[in-house]
């Protein structure tokens, strides 16, 4: 069963009522575990997708994925006693993917799957990838080659 986690509901409207937009992409603000990844929401609701082996022991402190948590106004992670900065997230991934075909924003789903968002079906091709490097080698290829 996959419990989605968010940020506690004072910290959640902050964010979501925010006029700041480059700071929302920044914060994360929902996210839960579904097959070793760690799926997450950020603040401009753009979805990422890490592995949990991003997340190693720190001294003797090991992340607990049963006790997962979004704190600090979307800026930690939380595993029960250890914690992560979420930029540990945002360096470990390229969360901006765009469709090489139309330019469109890429979407991640639960079960990671990268595809073309495009919903319109104006992308003649719609690439869809099982992983980050299924996508970056259908993204090096030109429109022409396909």
């Amino acid at each position: 069963m996959i419990t989605i986690k968010t940020l506690p509901d004072t910290q959640l409207s902050c964010i979501l009522s925010s006029v700041l937009p480059h700071n929302k992409e920044h914060l994360l603000i929902l996210g839960f575990i579904a097959d070793n990844k760690l799926i997450l929401l950020t603040g401009n609701l753009k979805q990422i997708a890490v592995p949990l082996d991003i997340f190693k022991p720190s001294g003797t402190c090991s992340p607990d994925f049963d006790k997962f948590e979004l704190i600090d106004y979307g800026h930690t992670i939380q595993f029960g006693e250890y914690e992560a900065s979420s930029d540990v997230v945002f360096k470990s991934c390229d969360h901006n993917l765009e469709c090489p075909f139309c330019a469109f924003p890429a979407t991640i789903d639960s079960r990671g799957e990268i595809y073309c968002s495009n919903s319109h079906e104006s992308c003649v091709f719609q690439p869809r990838a099982k992983n980050l490097e299924e996508w970056n080698s259908i993204c090096g290829l030109r429109s022409s080659e396909v």
